[in-house]
Formats: structure tokens, sequence, C-alpha cells
């Protein structure tokens, strides 16, 4: 694909001709920015200038969008080999394409340091620590480092604790060492208190006051505007409004005076100038007197905030720099921690590539082999990932080396360090011929750009931010394309002396509204456009999607869609966390590792694992001393039920068991253990969501198995970072259960809809007020470390005190200062993520609130689209641009009809004796082999194999066979009886006496067998090695497969082979698929060479099964033989 493909627009081909000179390409959102980048990147590789595969380098900033790219590089690839176009070339592209620097940041900047891992003095074969674990050795190393400092009285620490309190102390500092500009602290711990503080003052004078004074500019607008269109009879308020229309224009200019702005105040009333009957209506007179108010409580609240104590300063800047030295010295024992493990987490991955690079000459280049840098999303970049992208480029930076692509009204990741201004810097400093702009969107109806165009107008001001449309309109002139949904019920509205609706009472009256709205249009024949096919067609719930501010409050919004018989699926943000059956899982986990954890205990033996009885529950704590010692003597507590004695004696013995097995085996296969001993995934797929609920368990398991592959770490550590994360939850997925193209509604963050489009896009909640400021130390690049004085921790956590009688003496001028930048900076993203949210809209788009029309707006979001439109008529209140559209607004001020009866989509759970017979009288149906095939499921466990559970006794016989074949030592036993009895002392001692002779006599017939003379003259390389595996692997439609290899070794040969032993009951199609599976699993983690894949039945003493061949046809192959002759599950 060249500048010259027809399927590119002109747009899309205009970077691409650009010659000598880097590229800065503005990309709107939907405009095909993948398809520049793709073309970019093939365009390298074609022609008599071709570059080599290796010098090209596209770097992304997920792990997602990095696949996205490599995919649709290879598809043009296979595009060009079929059409004949130089198919050798493009051969050799495609099989070294997998090798090719195409990554995230981070990924390519840990390939560059093992690169130069000798000059940045680390060892080559780092681990990276991801998040969680990162998060527990930096916890350790601070816990480690509280406690000598208060064994020395370390006198930095005392002084804070005094002041603070040694928890709120802690967290300050773990709040420093999280903060993604920490690495600077160094630059702070020479400075004096007297140099903070000017700093302070330089910053508050030239942007803290400006911003503010910005806000009370806006503020007064509306007055402005009244005063100018009406006019009083009344001779002082005329002189009043004089006043008022010559002075209010200048309050930015003069806001530094305070007795100025008194004055403004002042003039600001209508008591004593006149009555009702001087103006031309009492209406307009009582407009005018609500807009004197706003002017004088807007004066009031900025007098307030511009306020501060000066010993309150000096005090703050002294013990910022106490708190920054504290966290310096933190950091190194953080530092020497992760070198003790030979890892590096994230940040060091960036921050030791920039300090190397940084000590390198210029010339050479550091980093010769690169021709060509492109980046994707570059409105996403920290300073650090800008500094390290120019000392790569240089020198050529401006001449060629660089195409970046992003757009900086999509820039919402400042809580990870991004700043929108570096690509606009970047661009700016390109020459004329590399600024390039994308305005043309191929996702969106005109109807829904013509309103975000609008919306977003003022605020992303310049000639290449509106879109236009590339996508006709539906064409249903009954059928608005975006509509306004202020849902307040008439008996919701609060009398004289009612009590006002809660927040969570106002969500559920609008999420009831907006299942009601889904439910009717869907009903009637909602039309969307069929995204593969282009055709119109009717809409379904998974063409709509949720997108939400925040997570923590979705609860009334699935409740709703629930009761209006909707599927639906809750996605990102901190709902993992929140969800029951991790806080089961945690619970179980921290009972084992804390036996006297009482509160863990209770919420284990009350969830699906034991379920146990609330009045149970009550009995075994009082009958005895504590919970602990009345579970422990459970069958002998009278005033048990039948029911809840079986379930507590169970719930001790299975806990016994489990805590044995604790630090003795890796904490996923602990994990493992509980959730199929306990049956906890079976309760939970008989729940509402079940499947994800299960998807949710396992990924915790996937969690503890990430654990593990660190060095060290112990499942205290494992629970104490799960504990942490339930107080501070990070941003982490559910696990999926549902493909992009499923049935569903689905309700996520905004965050986690970057990069995606639906049909139909609700945006609820609109009004949420922004979340404040709630910890009380922060570490700013400009700012330096800061602390809250101590007397105002006990205050809101707002900006400033609302009353402008009560404003507070304690503020430093360093905290009053970061409020300030901070709250424009949270503003700014806020309107970049409704500009996001909007924009994933392709048909049709929803905004609500519960609010009427007199609420006062409350959030950025809701206040902008008030400055643009009237609330109550969708009208647009501005002057738009020659040529623009008018948008056309629904506004939905009525709840929609509803049945009487809701419809639950899990208003009863069918008893099991009902479900039996409605499978017993269902007729079995046989579809095609090609129907089959085309409806594979997303996951399959191949490991254990279903067979497994068969019977009770056969499976600990099975059991302890899987064990001692997967231990390397029972080839060379001298006396198998002996290797046997240890096996089965540490395993299963109550095994009966002929289980154990069957096992014995197992061993003996495997011991005569070429696997067993092969490993006695070898050396093990891995056990219970854990694979999982999406086929095809180039699919867009791919399952993913997940299974085990038991054992796995080196011939003398140097060749690796592994053995499976599969169990009773499995199909033939499902062992071979397995088998193969585990041998593609060893060559693609780096096993290899591999010859030979071995596999028998644990209770088969006859011949092997071998392959040798593992190529992907014969894959193929198997897996269509696993999905069409039966999955043997």
């Amino acid at each position: 694909m060249s500048a010259s493909d027809p399927r590119l627009s002109g747009q899309q081909a205009s970077p691409l001709a650009a010659e000598g000179t880097s590229v800065a390409l503005s990309a709107g959102a939907g405009c095909g920015k993948t398809t520049v980048l793709t073309a970019r990147f093939l365009g390298d590789l074609d022609g008599p200038t071709a570059r080599p595969l290796s010098s090209i380098v596209a770097l992304t900033f997920t792990e997602k969008a990095a696949r996205e790219l490599r995919q649709r590089i290879r598809q043009q690839c296979r595009e060009k080999i079929a059409a004949g176009d130089n198919p050798t070339h493009w051969r050799a592209i495609l099989r070294g394409l997998e090798a090719a620097p195409i990554g995230t940041f981070h990924e390519y900047c840990g390939q560059w340091l093992r690169r130069h891992a000798v000059e940045a003095g680390i060892d080559p074969d780092f681990l990276i620590l991801d998040a969680a674990v990162a998060g527990s050795i930096r916890d350790e190393a601070l816990a480690k480092c509280l406690r000598q400092w208060l064994a020395a009285q370390d006198p930095d620490l005392i002084e804070l604790a005094v002041e603070y309190g040694l928890g709120r102390v802690r967290q300050g500092i773990a709040n420093l060492l999280f903060e993604s500009g920490s690495a600077r602290l160094d630059e702070w711990n020479d400075r004096t208190t007297a140099e903070v503080v000017a700093i302070w003052n330089d910053v508050w004078r030239r942007e803290g006051r400006p911003l503010l004074a910005q806000k009370l500019a806006q503020a007064v607008q509306p007055c402005l505007e009244v005063l100018s269109r009406y006019e009083s009879t009344h001779p002082l308020m005329r002189e009043r409004t004089a006043f008022l229309l010559a002075n209010l224009p200048d309050l930015v200019a003069n806001s530094d005076q305070e007795e100025w702005l008194i004055a403004v105040r002042e003039h600001a009333m209508v008591r004593g100038a006149g009555s009702k009957a001087h103006w031309p209506s009492p209406e307009i007179h009582e407009i005018v007197s609500n807009r004197f108010k706003a002017v004088r409580d807007a004066i009031d609240k900025y007098l307030d905030k511009s306020q501060w104590d000066e010993a309150a300063t000096l005090e703050a800047a002294e013990q910022g720099l106490r708190l920054a030295r504290l966290a310096v010295r933190a950091r190194r024992s953080y530092d020497l921690a992760k070198r003790a493990r030979g890892g590096l987490d994230f940040d060091d991955l960036l921050t030791m590539t920039l300090h190397l690079l940084r000590g390198l000459p210029e010339e050479p280049r550091p980093d010769s082999a690169i021709e060509r840098l492109l980046v994707d999303e570059f409105q996403d970049t920290d300073p650090i990932q800008g500094e390290i992208l120019e000392r790569l480029a240089t020198p050529g930076a401006l001449s060629g080396r660089l195409f970046l692509v992003g757009d900086f009204k999509q820039s919402i990741y400042r809580f990870r360090g991004a700043r929108p201004e570096i690509f606009q810097d970047f661009s700016a400093r390109f020459p004329v011929a590399g600024r390039h702009a994308l305005t043309e969107n191929f996702r969106s109806v005109p109807e829904i750009l013509s309103f975000v165009n609008a919306l977003f107008a003022s605020t992303f001001p310049g000639p290449d931010t509106a879109l236009s449309p590339r996508v006709p309109s539906i064409g249903r002139p009954d059928q608005p394309a975006v509509t306004f949904i202020w849902a307040v019920e008439p008996e919701s509205e609060p009398a004289v002396d009612s009590k006002k609706p809660s927040a969570h009472d106002r969500r559920t009256v609008e999420a009831r509204w907006l299942a009601g709205t889904l439910r009717q249009r869907m009903d009637s024949g909602w039309k969307v456009r069929d995204r593969n096919t282009r055709e119109i067609r009717d809409a379904h719930p998974g063409d709509v999607a949720f997108l939400f501010r925040a997570m923590t409050d979705v609860g009334p919004y699935e409740a709703a869609l629930d009761e209006a018989g909707f599927d639906y699926y809750t996605v990102g943000g901190a709902a993992f966390y929140v969800q029951q059956e991790v806080t089961d899982i945690i619970n179980v986990l921290s009972t084992l590792e804390d036996p006297f954890d009482q509160v863990a205990l209770a919420g284990t033996l009350r969830s699906p694992f034991f379920c146990l009885s609330d009045d149970g529950l009550f009995w075994l704590t009082t009958a005895r001393t504590d919970l602990v010692e009345g579970l422990e003597d459970a069958g002998r507590i009278d005033d048990l039920s039948d029911l809840d004695r079986r379930q507590a004696c169970r719930a001790r013995d299975l806990l016994a068991r489990w805590r044995d097995f604790k630090d003795r085996e890796p904490i996923a296969t602990l994990l493992n253990r509980i959730l199929d001993e306990s049956g906890y995934e079976a309760a939970l797929l008989g729940e509402s969501l079940g499947a994800r609920k299960r998807a949710n368990a396992r990924k915790l398991v996937r969690m503890a198995r990430r654990f593990d592959q660190q060095r060290g770490m112990t499942l205290a550590a494992f629970v104490a970072r799960l504990r942490a994360d339930l107080k501070r939850p990070p941003r982490e997925e559910q696990a999926a259960t549902t493909d992009e193209d499923g049935n569903s509604i689905r309700l996520m963050s905004i965050h986690q809809a970057k990069g995606l489009e639906f049909p139909i896009v609700v945006l609820p909640d609109l009004n949420r007020k922004p979340a404040g400021q709630l910890d009380s130390t922060a570490f700013h690049p400009v700012l330096g470390p800061l602390v809250r004085p101590s007397r105002d921790l006990g205050s809101p956590p707002t900006v400033a005190n609302e009353s402008p009688n009560d404003s507070d003496a304690r503020q430093s001028l360093g905290w009053l200062t970061y409020q300030s930048l901070e709250q424009h900076a949270d503003e700014a993203e806020s309107l970049r993520l409704f500009y996001v949210a909007s924009t994933r809209a392709r048909d049709a788009l929803i905004l609500s609130s519960a609010l009427s029309a007199t609420d006062k707006a409350a959030s950025p979001a809701m206040s902008l689209l008030d400055e643009r439109f009237d609330r109550e008529t969708g009208r647009c209140r501005v002057d738009l641009p020659e040529g623009w559209s008018l948008p056309l607004i629904q506004v939905t001020k009525e709840r929609p009809p509803t049945s009487n009866e809701p419809t639950p989509r899990h208003s009863r759970r069918l008893p099991l004796i009902e479900t039996a017979e409605v499978i017993e009288q269902t007729e079995e149906v046989v579809e095609p082999a090609s129907v089959l095939i085309e409806h594979r499921p997303r996951y399959v466990e191949l490991s254990p194999d279903p067979g497994l559970a068969v019977e009770s006794s056969n499976v600990r016989l099975d059991r302890l066979t899987r064990i001692a074949l997967a231990d390397p030592r029972w080839p060379r036993a001298k006396n198998l009886a002996t290797f046997a009895a240890r096996l089965v002392g540490r395993h299963d001692p109550m095994l009966p006496s002929r289980h154990f002779d069957q096992l014995v006599g197992r061993l003996d017939a495997w011991s005569h067998g070429p696997i067993a003379q092969a490993l006695a003259a070898t050396k093990v390389v891995s056990q219970d090695l854990d694979w999982t595996i999406a086929w095809p692997p180039e699919g867009m439609e791919a399952t993913i497969f997940h299974g085990k290899i038991d054992l796995l070794f080196r011939d003398q040969a140097g060749a690796t082979q592994i053995v499976n032993v599969r169990s009773p009951g499995g199909s033939v199609a499902r062992t071979r698929l397995h088998l193969l599976l585990s041998l593609h699993a060893a060559d693609a983690m780096g096993l290899g060479p591999i010859q030979l894949g071995w596999q028998r039945r644990v209770d088969d003493v006859g011949n092997w099964q071998i392959e040798s061949e593992f190529a992907p046809t014969a894959i193929d192959q198997a897996v269509r033989c696993f999905f069409t002759e039966g999955r043997g599950d």
C-alpha cells in the first residue's frame, strides 16, 4: 500500500507522500490512522529504496494496538503474495514479522536494555516485574525501611509521624513512590525551604492565580449576557449595571486586587435598587437576581481560594522535603530489593533507557540501525518517553526518521503521566510539509458528527479539529441519532419538607429510564448499519455500549438492564476487585495465611465455598470462645443443623488440608487445588452471570501464576497485594467471556472503550461530580513534593471550602497552587474523555443524567453541554461556522412506557429435576460438520481430561499415578514400593492398601518402557508446565486452548521430548490435539529443538502414542477432528 493506492483517501495519502521531513499526523477519531500507519510501514519495505525490516521500529502504547498493527501488516503482505506482487520478497517479510520491532514503548526499551546490558550494569536476563509483583516488593521494602527508621528514631520520620500519624506518613511515602514523575525526587533533596517557597510563589503568579481568575471570568459571563440584553429603569440599578458592564470584562487582569473585587461584588446586588416593576418583567428581575448571586458567590469563592498562611506554607515546604528524603531512601531500598531478585519494573525500563541514552555520545548514534520510527497514539506520551524517542531519532529527528500519529483531543491517560502538549510541541518543530491532519471520519453518521463538532468547537478550536462524515446517514427521520434523556420522576421532585433523593436513588431512576428506552426502541425496530456487510439491519443488545466516567456506581444500571430482560457484561476499571467472587477467593487465601483472621474466615464460610447459613455462623461464633475455636469443634455443637454441621466439618478439613500445602507448592497450584476440591466454580456457574464469575476466578489463578514466576514470592505477599488492591483498586479488567461482536450490552469505562466503536453508545451519569483530592501528599514535577498542612486533613476533599466566611487560615501556598493546576488539568481531561466517549458511536448516541431543568451542572461535561445546547429543547445555543450542519437532538423528559411486570433475565433458577427433564425430552440435533466448526467456543480446557472424575477411588489412584510419573526420581528408584510409600505418605496417607498395590503395579509396568530408560539417562527440564495457545494463531475467531505438559526432558542428543499422561475417558481426538498443541507450545516457549511427544493413559500398560510432526497443517486437522468428532467432554 503506497500513497498512490486507490483505497486511500486524499488525506490519508498526503502524509505518505511527504519526503525529506518527519511527519506529525493529527488523526481525528475514526479517520483511519491505523490504515495510514500500515501503509507507511509497508511503503518503507517496498520499492527501490526499501529499508530492512529490522530498521523500522513501530511503537504503540498498548499490546492490543501492537497486535492490531502487526495483524494489518500481515494481512497486507498476504494480499500482495496472492496478487503475485514480488511474492518472494513479501514471504520473507511475512516470515520475519514476528521478530520485527513492533511493540509497546516498554517492550522496546526492555529489548534495548538487554542489548546494552553491559553499559547499563544489569543482568541481560533480568525479569520484568508486573505491577502486582512490583507492588508487593515495594510494600516489603517500605515496611523494612519504616522498621529501621523507627528503631533509629529517624528525625524526618519522627517529625512527620508526630504531625500526621505514622499511617498517613506511610501512605504518603507510598504515594510518592507510585507517582509517575517520582524519579525526579532526587532533584529536591538539596533544596532549601526558602527555594521551594520561591518556586511556589513564581508558579502561583504565572499559572495558579490566572487559572482561578479564568474560572471566575467564566462564572460571571452569564451575568454579562443578561445585563447587556435587559435594562432597568431604576437610576441606582442603571448605575450598578454600567459599573458591572465596564469592569466585569477586566476580572482576569485585576484578579490580584482584592479591594477592586470587593467593589465589584458590592455592585452585584438588586437590594436597594428598585423592584420587579423596574424590569421588563418579574421573570427577568428574578433572572438578574440569580445572576448577581452567582457573581457574588464566584468572587467569594475566588477570594477564599486565593488566601494562604505564611507559617503554614513554610511548614508545608519543610514537611514536603522531609517526606521526599524518606521517599528517596525508600526507593533505594526498593531498587536493591528488585536487584536482588534480578528484576526491573515498568518504570525502570524507561528511566534506565533514558539514563543510558543521555550518557552515550550522539555520534555514532545510540542505535544507528533505526531508519524509521513510527509511533501510534503519540498524544499519550509522557516526558520520559518523549525524550527517549527524540534521542533515538537524533540526528534526523526532523528530516524523516519520525512518523508520529496522535490526537491531542483524545489524550486521556494523565494518571500515567501523559501530556498532550508533547505531541503539539513535536508537531510545531516539524517543517510545515510534515504537518498533516486526518479529519474525514469513516465511523459515525453525519448527525452524530454535526453534534460532536458543535459541542466541542470552543473546546478544541482550530481548522483541523472538526470531523467531516464519510459514512451516509441511516435515513430514518423518525429515528434520532442523538438523544438527551433527563430522568426525573414526577413523584421524585422533592416537596418542601421531603428528603432530597440520594445519588444512588437518582441513578436508579435514570437507569430504569435508559433500560426502558432501549427496550422500546429495540422492540420497534431500531436500525443500525452492520459493521461487516454495511447493510441496514435491526439493532440487537450486542450493539449497545454504556460508557462510564467511573465504574464505581454501575450497580443500578446492571439491575435495570436485568429487569428489562437484557443480557449484559461489565468490563474494565476497578470493577474486577469489587466482584464478590474475587472477594471470596481473597478471603479464603487470607484464611489460609492467617488462621485467626476471623473476618476472612466468616466470609469464607458464608461464601459459595462452604455455604454456611447465617444461623450456622452465629452458633459457631457463640458456642465457643470465637469462630476459629467453634469451627474446630463443629462436630460437637448441638445447636447446628445437620447441614450446617456437615458443611462446617467439611470446611474445617479442607482448610486444614489446603493450609498444609501452603508454601509447599506454587500459589497458582494451590489456588487451582482450592477451586477444584471445593466445587466453587460449579457453584458460580449456577449463579447469574456464572460464566463471567468463573472467568474472574480463573483470572486470579493467572495472576497467581505470574506471581509464582517471580522469585521467592510467598502466599503472604500475594494476599497482602490483593488486600492492598481491594483498598486502592488498580485499573484491572474483569476477565472476558464475550467477544466484541457478542449479543450482550457492554458496560465499560471510557478508557476501556478507547480504540473501539459501537453502533449505539450510551453516556450515563453525565452530571457526575468530579472526584476530589483525597490524598494528603503529592508530587508535582514543577512544585516538587507537597504535603497538605495537618489542620487541613479533616476538611472536605475539595479545592477549598465553599463558604467565604470560613476561610482556612492554614492553607499553604504550595497546596493551593497544586490544586489550582490539578483542577484545571482534571477539567480539561474530563472534556477530552467526553470527546472520546462521544466519538465511539457509529449510528446512535444517548446522553443521560438524573437531573431536572433547574438542577445545576456539576460536571465539566454537563457544563459544556449546557453552554452549547439548551437542555430542555436540544437547540444549539451558539452560532456555528458557515457550512456546518445544525444538530438535531431529541430530548426525552418522560419515562418510556414499560410493561406492568418486569422481565428479569435471571428471574428464576430451575430446580435440577426440571433441568434434567428438559434435557431428557430434548431431541438430539446433529448439525453438519461445517456448522459445528463455525460455532467454536472461545475457550477450551484440555487438561485435566474430563474423564478424570469417574469414581472417587479411581480419581485418587489416577492422581497419585500422575504425580509419580511426573517425579523424575521414579525411573531411578531401586525399590518402587519404597518410592510409592513415600509418595503416598506425602500426598494421600489414607490411601487403601489395595490402591497402593495397584499404584506399585502401574509404576512397575511403566518402569520397563522406553520413557523410563530415557529419563534414567537424562535430566528433567520441567514438570507440570502450563500453556495457553490461540488457534488458529492468526485468525480473528481463534479458540483459546489451555493444557499442561506433565514432563519435559532433553535426551542425550540435546533434543527435547515431552510426556503427557492422559486420564481415562478422554476421546482420541482430544488427547491427540492436547499432545500436538503441547509440542507446539514447547517449541513456541523456546524449549526446542522438539523431537518427540509421548502420551499414554494413566491406567494403561500398553503401547505409547507418539507424535513427532506438529506442523500447523497437522494441528489444523486435529482441531477439526476435535470439534467435529466430539470434544470428549
